[in-house]
């Protein structure tokens, strides 16, 4: 019996020395073969997808240089959480993970003692947001690694130490191993042409804002760029032409366009010589901002950009294009957000829908202050229109709905236009009808 409860006491024991050998990272115990011990007392916390945890914060550590633990609760610690050190005045060194991805905004805003911020060779990073090391006036340099596709707005902003590498009209900020990674602003403010790198992967916010003699704009061959961000080239009202690499994925918001505060109020103007935009035909666009190409008042035309792959097209994104007379939307595109063609005075909607087989939704003022046609045939798929979305044209519109189930429809459009002509529409009916239209050699016809 002594003998049995000795066993026993001492198998309590061996389990308790297990629990309390556990690290201070709160590791599960089974570490996998990568696994990279913390600091002693940062905080931790399992994401809500239960397979990755965040950084976010200092919690009880001490010293002047931390490591983020490679793992918290046996699952890879994937991002630091936004502010996680915002007005540090002690860390000087951050050792971050492979297994890293994202580092928040605001991250490391303000941490004024940072001098490095050490990221292995073979990180999963991908994503740096804004203002994530804004104002650390003391931080030495950032090696970018070429996984990065997300380069948040004023991110280094207040860096001073920074060193850029200039080339053919840009400055970048890169890596030892590539030196041309971000485009980070002109060279000079008087810069009238640019040849951006093949090795260049990100167009920083502001970069090229207000360049007022930029003119020409090309790309090496064999481009890796994927973003172009937020007000990249707004207010460069001498550049003529544009085309778009295949490899960009993004187009942030007012772009190559005006920034506005309303519909009416613009902050400044578009790339107002701007006559022609090509995208490739293997384009991989999957998403173009708000107001991207807003108030270039000279854009003609917008070649293959039916080759896109975006979904929606955002509000204001073509407003003010008074001289496009014809673009084709992606079969993909399932929503035009509000004011897309507002103001596009010679722009037919008809050509904009003839290619499209997924529409759905036209919200409000989509087609406003349009003066170029007098009838509009509504695709069948199309089961939302916004309102005033064909309004303030110089002359009475008639609006054929293709669908002819009217009770999928919502139509929330005024009887008369800002000018006091009458909108009339009619739903399509394969037999004498009354407000049916259907087709006769062709033309829409009223019954």
């Amino acid at each position: 019996m002594k003998k049995l409860l000795i066993l026993t006491i001492s198998i309590i024991m061996a389990f308790f020395f297990v629990a309390c050998g556990e690290n201070s990272n709160h590791d599960s115990g089974k570490n996998p073969p990568d696994y990279v011990a913390g600091t002693e007392g940062l905080k931790y916390m399992v994401n809500t997808d239960k397979v990755s945890a965040t950084f976010i914060g200092l919690g009880t550590a001490t010293g002047s240089e931390i490591t983020i633990a490679s793992h918290y609760e046996g699952v890879p610690v994937t991002k630091i959480k936004r502010a996680a050190l915002y007005e540090n005045e002690t860390v000087v060194k951050v050792n971050i993970p492979k297994q890293l991805k994202s580092i928040g905004p605001s991250a490391f805003m303000k941490a004024i003692k940072l001098e490095t911020v050490s990221i292995p060779n073979d990180t999963a990073l991908e994503e740096i947001g804004a203002y994530a090391f804004k104002n650390c006036t003391a931080l030495k340099n950032l090696d970018i690694p070429l996984t990065v596709k997300v380069f948040g707005e004023e991110a280094v902003d207040g860096c001073p130490n920074f060193v850029l590498n200039d080339y053919k009209g840009g400055s970048y900020l890169g890596s030892s191993i590539n030196p041309y990674i971000i485009l980070m602003r002109a060279t000079s403010s008087d810069v009238t042409s640019l040849t951006v790198s093949k090795d260049c992967r990100i167009i920083y916010a502001n970069s090229f804002y207000n360049c007022k003699k930029l003119e020409s704009i090309s790309f090496e061959s064999d481009a890796n760029l994927t973003a172009i961000g937020n007000d990249a080239f707004g207010g460069c009202s001498a550049l003529k032409e544009l085309t778009i690499p295949s490899s960009v994925e993004r187009i942030g918001s007012s772009a190559f366009g005006a920034q506005r505060s309303s519909m009416t109020t613009m902050l400044n103007e578009g790339c107002t010589s701007l006559t022609k935009v090509t995208f490739s035909k293997d384009s991989k666009l999957t998403y173009l901002g708000e107001r991207a190409f807003d108030d270039c008042v000279s854009l003609v035309s917008v070649v293959n950009f039916e080759h896109t792959k975006i979904t929606e097209v955002l509000t204001g994104t073509f407003m003010q294009c008074t001289k496009l007379n014809s673009i084709k939307l992606p079969k993909t595109v399932t929503v035009l957000n509000k004011w897309v063609f507002a103001r596009c005075k010679n722009l037919q909607p008809n050509s904009v829908f003839a290619e499209n087989g997924y529409l759905q939704k036209i919200e409000q003022g989509v087609f406003r202050e349009n003066h170029s046609y007098d009838n509009v045939v509504v695709p069948e798929t199309v089961t939302y229109i916004g309102d005033l979305c064909f309004s303030q044209g110089n002359t009475s519109k008639v609006i054929y709905l293709k669908n002819p189930d009217i009770s999928t429809l919502h139509v929330n459009w005024n009887v008369l236009d800002g000018y006091g002509n009458r909108i009339t529409y009619y739903v399509y009916s394969e037999t004498n009808k009354a407000g049916g239209w259907h087709y006769v050699n062709g033309v829409p016809t009223v019954w």
